[in-house]
């Protein structure tokens, strides 16, 4: 299966004129120890988390499970809401989830131009701080989360400090 790109064209912006995606941290089980990332599609040596951009009318939900699927092929319940995630640099604004993955499909769409990896946790954050520092913000959520993870976060747009991008001390 060959992945379409959207044009520009066609992405879905908010009154702000961010760009509006949605990704899935997906853990393996309820434990939240393990972390499955997917190599990014244009630097195979580099693990990100699976998300990409809304379609019209689409929740953030189903998008964000949408793009595990595609992308990693990670089938399973959506969980709790970790925050929205700014990045100012690109303009975009991401709604990221929980996704408790139930099962990884054999057969998915990205199959032949990513591969797919459980990391610890801790080593999930030191992967993404090198590359996307942005998703590594995401598994601080998860891990300040975890305690109160059966009520929805409703926190305020998160965006890390430049300092936290350029060292990824979170």
């Amino acid at each position: 299966m060959t992945k379409v790109k959207t044009p520009p064209a066609n992405r879905i912006y908010d009154v702000d004129g961010y760009w509006l995606r949605a990704a899935c941290v997906c853990v393996k089980d309820h434990s939240e120890n393990e972390v499955l990332l997917i190599t990014s599609s244009s630097r195979a040596d580099k693990w990100i988390v699976p998300g990409g951009k809304m379609e019209l009318n689409e929740a953030p939900e189903f998008c964000a499970m949408r793009e595990a699927l595609e992308e990693g092929g990670a089938v399973g319940r959506i969980g709790r809401y970790l925050g929205t995630f700014d990045n100012d640099d690109r303009r975009h604004r991401t709604k990221v989830f929980v996704l408790f993955v139930q099962r990884l499909e054999d057969d998915y769409e990205d199959k032949d131009r990513r591969k797919r990896k459980w990391f610890s946790l801790e080593e999930a954050q030191k992967v993404l701080c090198g590359f996307k520092p942005i998703q590594a913000k995401y598994l601080v959520a998860l891990k300040q989360t975890q305690s109160n993870s059966n009520e929805t976060s409703t926190s305020d747009t998160l965006s890390p400090s430049q300092s936290e991008q350029k060292n990824c001390k979170m």
